[in-house]
C-alpha cells in the first residue's frame, strides 16, 4: 500500500526573509499565499501549483547552519520545471542570482538543466524540454 498521497509543502529556513520573498515572488513570479505569526518564528506560504506549497521560515532567533550541499544522508537541492529557460536564466543574471550551472543539455535524462542559488544558499535546479527564447 501507498501511503504517500502527495507533496504538501517544502520547508526552506530563511537567513534573509526580505530578500528570500523578493527572490520568490519578483524573481521566480511564484503567488503568495498566506503569512502565519506562530509567536517565535514566521511562516510565510507560496504556491507551487497542484496543491503544493513553499513554506519559508523566519526565526525569532537564528540558527546557525553549515552548507550541506555535499553531505551524504542531507537534503540536496529542489527542482523546478520553467516553460523558458533562456528568459528565467536573463532574469536570475539581470538580479545578481548565484547561477551555480549554466542551462545544459543532459543527454542522459533529455532534457535541459541549470543550477543556483537561493538567497538562503539553498540549491536549485531548473528543467526544461527546450530553452526557448534562443
Amino acid at each position: 500500500m501507498n501511503y504517500i498521497k502527495s507533496i504538501n509543502h517544502i520547508t526552506i529556513n530563511t537567513v534573509d526573509i526580505e530578500k528570500s520573498l523578493w527572490f520568490y515572488e519578483k524573481i521566480l513570479g511564484l503567488p503568495k499565499l498566506d503569512f502565519i505569526d506562530m509567536d517565535d518564528h514566521k511562516l510565510f506560504y507560496f504556491d507551487l501549483g497542484n496543491g503544493i506549497r513553499l513554506e519559508l521560515i523566519e526565526y525569532q532567533h537564528k540558527i546557525a547552519f553549515a552548507n550541506q550541499h555535499q553531505q551524504v544522508g542531507a537534503y540536496r537541492h529542489i527542482c523546478f520545471e520553467t516553460d523558458n529557460m533562456y528568459e528565467l536564466t536573463s532574469k536570475l543574471t539581470e538580479n545578481d542570482i548565484s547561477i551555480i550551472k549554466q542551462p545544459s543539455f543532459v543527454k542522459k535524462l533529455g532534457y535541459y538543466t541549470m543550477l543556483i542559488q537561493d538567497p538562503n544558499l539553498v540549491e536549485i535546479e531548473f528543467f526544461s524540454k527546450t530553452l526557448k527564447g534562443k
